[in-house]
């Protein structure tokens, strides 16, 4: 049986990476009527089956393998091989532009997410850490040590201090959401 949290998952993959599922179906069976059985019956079979899918990200990526799945039994019932080699997504040739766009989408995307929670956990450092980090890392260009020391009216040792705890606590905080 599927769990709520299961159910979640895959209805918010659904909704925000649905066009991504219809890329990829496309690229397999190279027509959109086709495309929209192979995901009707891949998240079908996917609630039939109940995994467990605990973030909106592994429902899309177990709905992506059975998508594979639905174009292969889709091309067999046909009496046909399926366009793309079977396998892994390596092995095939991303060259294509649905299939290209696909992988593009999911490397874009988890780069914004890991912007965004880096920008999150920037924000919640303190005043004057996040001033250091904003003037030496983000600021373009960044200024050097010795010349925030002398914004912030400190000695560079307590500036150097200052970015190597807010450095510390970023990374830690960015482990903790590494759960994408």
């Amino acid at each position: 049986m599927l769990s709520l949290n299961s159910a979640d998952s895959i209805e918010k993959a659904w909704a925000s990476r649905f066009t991504r599922w219809r890329a990829y179906a496309i690229a397999l069976t190279g027509n959109g009527t086709d495309a929209e059985d192979v995901i009707q019956e891949a998240v079908a079979r996917t609630m039939q089956a109940g995994p467990r899918l605990a973030t909106e990200r592994d429902a899309f990526r177990y709905v992506l393998a059975a998508v594979r799945s639905a174009a292969v039994r889709l091309f067999r019932s046909r009496g046909r091989l399926l366009p793309l080699v079977d396998g892994d997504l390596d092995e095939v040739d991303v060259a294509s532009g649905p299939l290209r766009m696909l992988l593009d989408w999911e490397h874009e995307e988890r780069q914004l997410a890991l912007q965004q929670k880096a920008l999150n956990a920037v924000r919640e450092l303190d005043a004057v850490k996040r001033e250091v980090v904003e003037l030496m890392i983000l600021r373009e260009p960044p200024m050097k040590l010795r010349q925030v020391a002398e914004l912030q009216g400190a000695p560079i040792s307590t500036v150097h201090s200052r970015l190597t705890a807010a450095l510390r606590e970023l990374g830690s905080s960015l482990r903790e959401h590494e759960q994408y």
